[in-house]
């Protein structure tokens, strides 16, 4: 049921992840921009147990993502027909927020809520935050190396649209996250200098 998962999805939809531990899966696929890296996508639902390498859900998902690719490539904004850009934002910007150490390696899930056209795949949730603030620069290691990370945020920072709605979650959130950093540590003020 619904209930059991951290994200909206239908029978029909996916959870699924690009992942660094594929090769502990016994059902996992790649893409044209994942074939030659450390990372394959998993499913976490539907079961992988319950599917095959000709499963209609598995064609599916991964022709959605070598046509998500394939846009992503192109010098235009086809790629938004693909993915929810707001999820893919906030991703970033909560990772860059608590500057995450492991965001290019694992941790990266995805989901789409069902398996018509009318949805989008979606970033999150951010998960495994054991390494926040674990960055030795002011962003998240998905930035810091993302020409060797094997996802899609080095092509998607070079979209004048992607960084726009970054900017502008940003500028909207910063002041607030501040104040609440702020009040927080007033709090254990004499701790916190000492």
């Amino acid at each position: 049921g619904e209930e059991q998962w951290r994200v909206p999805v239908d029978e029909d939809g996916f959870v699924f992840e690009c992942d660094a531990y594929w090769w502990n899966e016994d059902l996992y696929f790649s893409t044209p921009m994942t074939e030659n890296t450390p990372m394959y996508f998993t499913f976490k639902y539907p079961d992988s147990d319950d599917l095959t390498e000709q499963s209609p859900e598995l064609l599916y998902l991964k022709n959605y993502m070598i046509a998500f690719e394939e846009a992503l490539e192109r010098h235009d904004y086809s790629y938004l027909d693909y993915i929810d850009l707001a999820s893919f934002v906030k991703w970033l910007l909560v990772s860059d927020y608590l500057c995450i150490n492991d965001g290019g390696g694992s941790n990266l899930f995805l989901y789409k809520e069902d398996s018509t056209g009318e949805t989008k795949v979606k970033m999150g949730p951010n998960w495994d935050l054991d390494s926040y603030m674990g960055g030795v620069t002011a962003l998240a290691t998905i930035r810091v190396y993302w020409n060797k990370a094997p996802f899609y945020y080095h092509q998607l920072i070079k979209k004048d649209s992607f960084m726009e709605r970054y900017r502008e979650l940003y500028n909207e959130t910063r002041d607030t996250l501040t104040a609440s950093v702020d009040s927080a540590i007033s709090k254990i003020d004499t701790e916190a200098h000492a």
